[in-house]
């Protein structure tokens, strides 16, 4: 099967290096990318017309959901879920209009449901994926996978389809059924295991449904060769050049959403997971971390990369994980695990904050905690203690705020802990301490807006003996937008 489908992929890729069209100015021809129309020599190269604009931002809709239930006869039964309605739109009537259509679609859905296990319960239940740049995608779940996706304008109602969300003049069904048959050989899983023939093409309309980061292609039992339902995630990182829908819509939120205080801007930006075994001098580590993706400027994603990469290298090689003994497990020469994650990324920033941690996670290793931030208008390496003190001298509210809260939160560990003496007693913690030996960073809050974190080394206060955080609203302390803050 395996050797099936990369023929199949080999052929399709001569078929379109045959081609000899000269692409238009704005088209880039990509022979690596096969044309879903024919496999002859007459074929033209697939069209890919890059978008001429990326936003910045993710700016969350200032509108809301709530769920009411719904039943739906069908042939083999009767189905109910809680179906999301939004609220929120300053227009009710469109509001209106979304809420019908949404029942419309999801109950047209699932009308025409056949569960493909009559022995297992099913249970429907829907999703959003996206609630940001005047769009709203939902997806419609049985049990855990994946059944249809709708995707819907704010501005004016209309349900987009597949094609809306590109570029015009992109052959996009060409570029996602090469970067389909790609996810299923990358994936690690049999294709046998998924596939009864070698993976044909998407239908024009296929089902989707898209997040802020991914692109979900759905398909039924037995479409393209499936054999069962199945969802492929296709990273908007692979093909965000030619992704317009999240770049089009944007722009008067504020004029006719309700919620404006709930907008995040979001970084338009994408990460990576990765994850690999370092050697050190005696052991192995495990290393967790992300990597930028996808972004405009090549030059300083390379350098973000680099530093987290360093950062992982560093905490591997360090003097405290040489030293540490063997993990419990007999099969692994595992002593430690590093771990580098995104904190925040919003507003241009981006913070990630990385731990180390003993082979059994019973304890992170506090002297090699770290953070690192950068300034993506900027193009530069960025200090999040300087950013928050240089504001607060000229805003001592600000200043007993952060005093009053860090006292507050510094409280004695549970009985549970082995509290120490050493350290500074909590009601002599003052502005100046907190400068001295606070690590600051920004972390997601709730309901995705900012806050100000600050981080207490071991020991640091009495009583307690191990790295504590205090967490602050960004709000409380900032006066500003976060807009005005971080420009």
């Amino acid at each position: 099967m395996k050797r099936a489908i990369k023929l199949f992929i080999v052929l399709l890729i001569l078929a379109s290096f045959i081609a000899c069209d000269k692409p238009q100015d704005n088209v880039k021809t990509n022979p690596d990318i096969p044309s879903s129309s024919t496999n002859d020599s007459s074929s033209p190269p697939t069209k890919l017309v890059k978008k001429t604009q990326k936003l910045p931002y993710l700016l969350t809709n200032g509108v809301n959901e709530n769920h009411i239930e719904t039943k739906v006869a069908t042939d083999i039964g009767v189905f109910s879920l809680h179906l999301p309605q939004i609220y929120g739109l300053k227009d009710k009537s469109l509001e209106s209009k979304i809420n019908e259509t949404i029942k419309e679609d999801v109950n047209k859905e699932i009308t025409k449901y056949v569960p493909e296990d009559s022995s297992i319960p099913v249970t429907l239940h829907c999703a959003n994926r996206l609630n940001a740049n005047n769009l709203y995608s939902i997806c419609l779940y049985d049990n855990y996978n994946p059944i249809a996706g709708f995707l819907y304008r704010l501005t004016d109602g209309k349900s987009l389809n597949l094609k809306d969300i590109f570029t015009e003049g992109t052959d996009y069904i060409s570029l996602l059924n090469q970067t389909i048959i790609e996810r299923i050989i990358s994936s690690g899983l049999n294709e046998e295991d998924c596939l009864d023939r070698p993976f044909s093409t998407i239908r024009e309309n296929q089902s989707f449904s898209i997040s802020g980061s991914i692109l979900y292609i759905i398909f039924d039992k037995g479409e393209s060769g499936f054999i069962k339902r199945t969802s492929v995630e296709i990273p908007l990182y692979l093909i965000d050049d030619y992704v317009q829908v999240l770049d089009l819509y944007s722009g008067n939120e504020r004029e006719t959403q309700e919620f404006s205080n709930q907008m995040v801007r979001a970084n338009n930006i994408f990460f990576i997971s990765k994850g690999e075994v370092i050697k050190n001098a005696s052991k192995s580590v495990w290393a967790y971390y992300p990597q930028l993706a996808g972004y405009k400027d090549l030059g300083f994603q390379n350098k973000i990369n680099d530093i987290i990469i360093k950062a992982v290298k560093e905490a591997a090689n360090s003097k405290e994980v040489e030293n540490l003994p063997k993990g419990k497990n007999k099969a692994s020469d595992q002593s430690a695990t590093v771990q580098l994650w995104v904190t925040f990324n919003q507003y241009g920033i981006i913070t990630i904050a990385r731990n180390v941690y003993t082979a059994d996670l019973s304890k992170s290793i506090d002297s090699l905690y770290s953070i690192y931030s950068f300034k993506l208008k900027n193009k530069e390496v960025l200090d999040c203690k300087e950013l928050i003190t240089d504001y607060l001298k000229n805003h001592k509210e600000g200043i007993d705020i952060v005093v009053d809260r860090t006292v507050s939160q510094l409280s004695p560990p549970s009985s549970s802990l082995q509290a120490n003496n050493d350290g500074i007693d909590v009601s002599k913690v003052d502005y100046n301490f907190i400068l001295k030996e606070g690590k600051f960073l920004f972390r997601d809050g709730y309901g995705s807006k900012p806050n100000l974190i600050i981080s207490f080394g071991e020991n640091k206060i009495k009583g307690i003996n191990f790295r504590i955080e205090v967490s602050i609203p960004f709000d409380d302390v900032i006066k500003e937008s976060p807009e005005e803050f971080f420009k």
